[in-house]
């Protein structure tokens, strides 16, 4: 069994400061890429989106536009006039 020694310290700090600096570096290098990737996959996730959206809205909306007419008129009721009055 090895006792702990102030080299073994001192090694261990060097191992973990140099794989703080590695992660850095290859986060500058890859981080970037990773994230113009994400942005790229969400922007046409919304524009796939939309373009369903838009189909399915002007479809509906003609279909939907002559419906609403017909039962526009069974709802609505007699027009009354009416008169504020002052007292």
């Amino acid at each position: 069994m090895q006792q702990a020694g102030f080299i073994n310290f001192l090694r261990t700090i060097a191992i973990i400061v140099g794989v703080i600096y590695i992660l850095r570096f290859l986060a500058r290098i890859f981080l970037p890429v990773l994230i113009k990737k994400a942005v790229n996959k969400q922007q046409q996730n919304m524009y796939n989106q939309y373009q369903k959206n838009t189909k399915s809205n002007s479809n509906a909306d003609a279909s939907s536009s002559k419906k609403d007419n017909e039962h526009i008129s069974d709802k609505i009721g007699e027009y009354v006039d009416y008169e504020e009055i002052n007292e």
